[in-house]
């Protein structure tokens, strides 16, 4: 049996301490421009994925695709939704230049965490994103949004991806979703 009163505790703040926004993360990794011999990272909509329209956020839908080459690329597609937050609306919107060669106007930035797990492997890999929210319009807290990537987990990482059984969770404002069963050549 469980205690569950000696568990509680009572917090009472005294004073006017100013209130200070938590900043808006810088996008990362940043998309990758028309001069550049790749086609990730990109963050607009990609054909990869499904329409899921009408289902309510929070949601991720993803999917992953090593390289033949074991060890080299991680193709990891996907969108989410979810309900944006204050702390991922940018004071100003501002415009990232995108594979495409359009500017884009950046709307939101929405932090996740890709974490990858190994069959017998002890250590999880966790790869760190802030993903754009492109729109032209400025978007409001609570106001539903919708995210799109396509990013190598390994560029620009030391990592090498063993040969073997995985599987993949997304982690985004305290929800996991996952997990995505792949496996590596």
């Amino acid at each position: 049996m469980f205690d569950w009163m000696s568990n509680g505790v009572e917090v009472s703040l005294d004073g006017d301490a100013p209130v200070h926004a938590t900043a808006v993360p810088a996008v990362n990794p940043s998309p990758a421009t028309p001069d550049q011999d790749q086609k990730t990272p990109s963050f607009l909509p990609n054909q990869e994925m499904s329409s899921r329209a009408g289902e309510k956020p929070p949601f991720v839908e993803m999917t992953l695709e090593p390289d033949p080459e074991p060890g080299v690329k991680l193709a990891v597609h996907g969108k989410s939704a979810l309900l944006a937050q204050p702390f991922h609306l940018p004071p100003d919107p501002y415009e990232l230049l995108e594979i495409s060669g359009e500017k884009k106007k950046v709307a939101a930035v929405v932090p996740v965490t890709l974490a990858i797990v190994g069959k017998n492997r002890p250590i999880p890999l966790r790869f760190d994103w802030a993903i754009p929210v492109y729109s032209e319009t400025m978007l409001k807290s609570g106001e539903s949004v919708l995210a799109w990537f396509a990013v190598d987990a390994l560029a620009g990482t030391p990592v090498v991806l063993p040969r073997g059984d995985y599987v993949a969770y997304l982690l985004m404002e305290g929800h996991v979703f996952g997990p995505v069963p792949f496996h590596a050549p």
